[in-house]
């Protein structure tokens, strides 16, 4: 399996064809019913792509979206959606397109994967899901974001402690930043506010998480970043962990440097015992 821009692309060969599936992560800040009237009711689904569509809810039944043609096979409602499709340069060929729905605390993720397509086509279906649709639906295509490091002679407990104290917290991430108070639904912020956060769960010496956001995101898309904390060396060490998911795929670059950063920044701290 290989991974191109945040899509999972895997290859095998089917009748003669050397054939890949590509598997993308979108985030839409609709409700999964929402995200399954909008493709299974034509005349949304027309407005959205301006285009003339065809679709509805009965299993068999024809759908068209332009440049893809086939029909409904599954539909399991609010959670999964599953197409038999073909596109216009390979009428001949069909597809197969599967949609799980994962209700978020505000939205919902498609985990997609379109199988058996012509590997000689592949970049180019993957930019008509990018182009075609998630652009025009508002749906953001994410990746998942890790960072680790180990702190030695530095047991969870102190690193946890650590991180829920605003002065400890500025010298790992700059001193324009906040920390409202360490509970849930305590609010943060980091990199001069390039971040803000609410704590969401608080598992003690082991795990912090939070639902984040950049500024510079789209706009109500939040991703969960968590601090996980491992026992080293019968617990007298730790191995550190963020993993920032959800992250816009055009934005994972610039979110890999700040959680690197970070696990840079807290090598280097003194934490208090």
């Amino acid at each position: 399996m290989l991974k191109n821009n945040g899509n999972q692309i895997c290859g095998k060969k089917l009748g003669g064809t050397v054939c890949s599936s590509i598997e993308q992560r979108i985030t839409f800040s609709i409700s999964p019913y929402e995200v399954c009237k909008t493709f299974l009711d034509g005349s949304r689904l027309s407005t959205k792509l301006k285009s003339k569509c065809l679709s509805d809810e009965n299993v068999g039944s024809q759908f068209i979206a332009p440049p893809l043609k086939g029909s409904l096979k599954q539909y399991i409602p609010d959670k999964k959606i599953v197409l038999n499709v073909a596109h216009k340069d390979w009428s001949a060929h069909n597809s197969i397109v599967t949609f799980k729905l994962i209700q978020l605390e505000k939205g919902t993720e498609i985990q997609m994967k379109h199988e058996n397509i012509p590997t000689s086509h592949l970049k180019s279906i993957t930019d008509m899901w990018n182009n075609e649709f998630w652009d025009k639906l508002s749906g953001i295509p994410t990746t998942d974001v890790s960072a680790s490091c180990i702190l030695n002679n530095t047991p969870p407990s102190r690193v946890y402690s650590g991180l829920l104290k605003r002065d400890t917290f500025a010298k790992i991430v700059g001193n324009d930043c906040t920390l409202s108070e360490s509970s849930v639904g305590g609010a943060f912020s980091m990199y001069d506010k390039l971040i803000k956060g609410t704590f969401t769960q608080l598992d003690e010496n082991s795990c912090i998480t939070a639902s984040t956001k950049y500024f510079n995101w789209p706009v109500g898309h939040t991703s969960e970043m968590v601090y996980q904390l491992d026992e080293l060396d019968g617990g007298t060490g730790t191995f550190f962990t963020i993993f920032q998911k959800r992250v816009p795929i055009n934005h994972a670059e610039e979110v890999l440097k700040n959680c690197q950063s970070f696990c840079d920044a807290l090598k280097k701290v003194k934490l208090p015992k």
